[in-house]
């Protein structure tokens, strides 16, 4: 479904809809376990950030996706790494019920070391 949702943004949408088509992506196939496949989302994600210069809500939740795909593979020291780079962005966050999400998914990566 996420990978139907992402292809279809991408045809319409921008790209923040379609990198948050790849959070969406990377986000369901880390929870299924498979680091690998979530890992390649979530840098798409991340690079699409980049490229864009789009920040905010989004940096942050792409360093959240970066994060969560290194401790399904079990590299700790990108996790952190991709932790510090989220924490470091809910700074620049807007909207504080955005940040508090952001924090509260970010905690339960914390919860699962």
């Amino acid at each position: 479904m996420a990978h139907a949702s992402r292809f279809h943004w991408g045809e319409v949408g921008t790209p923040l809809h379609f990198l948050r088509g790849e959070w969406q992506i990377a986000r369901a196939y880390a929870l299924a376990g498979m680091g690998e496949s979530a890992l390649y989302h979530a840098r798409h994600c991340l690079s699409m950030c980049e490229s864009e210069n789009i920040g905010d809500f989004d940096l942050a939740f792409a360093h959240e996706a970066m994060a969560r795909a290194y401790q399904v593979l079990g590299d700790e020291t990108q996790k952190q790494v991709h932790l510090k780079e989220a924490l470091a962005a809910a700074e620049t966050i807007a909207k504080q019920e955005n940040k508090d999400y952001l924090l509260s998914e970010l905690q339960s990566i914390f919860d699962r070391q």
